[in-house]
């Protein structure tokens, strides 16, 4: 059965075998995995400024339409089939990687803002 622990503000969790939001942010490229349900993770990997390789998902937040696959994402497809490839391409074009990366940053911070949450 799991224990289950509280988790910090500060995004650091000390739950076994989890990682906290901010243990991802040392990451250069990460994978935003569909779960059962709703999953939050997309907007904080985005603000990490990681390179984020993610599939279509199956829902929409007010946000999410502005995602564009290619320069906010690296979109792989729903089955995970062709990610070893992406993450080869991607790896290959370091620049590409790069402006992903910071795209998707800068559009999180941009739609995810105070004043765009209190306007939501």
């Amino acid at each position: 059965f799991m224990v289950w622990k509280s988790v910090s503000t500060g995004g650091n969790n000390s739950a076994p075998g989890c990682s906290g939001l901010l243990a991802h942010c040392r990451y250069r490229y990460l994978a935003f995995l569909q779960g059962n349900t709703y999953s939050s993770r997309l907007k904080y990997m985005l603000l990490c400024g990681s390179t984020v390789f993610a599939a279509k998902q199956g829902w929409d937040e007010f946000w999410t339409r502005h995602v564009v696959p290619g320069k906010h994402v690296v979109e792989v497809k729903p089955d995970w089939s062709d990610a070893k490839n992406k993450l080869r391409e991607i790896r290959g074009n370091q620049r590409k990687a790069r402006e992903i990366a910071r795209a998707g940053q800068k559009l999180a911070l941009e739609l995810l803002n105070d004043d765009a949450l209190d306007c939501y």
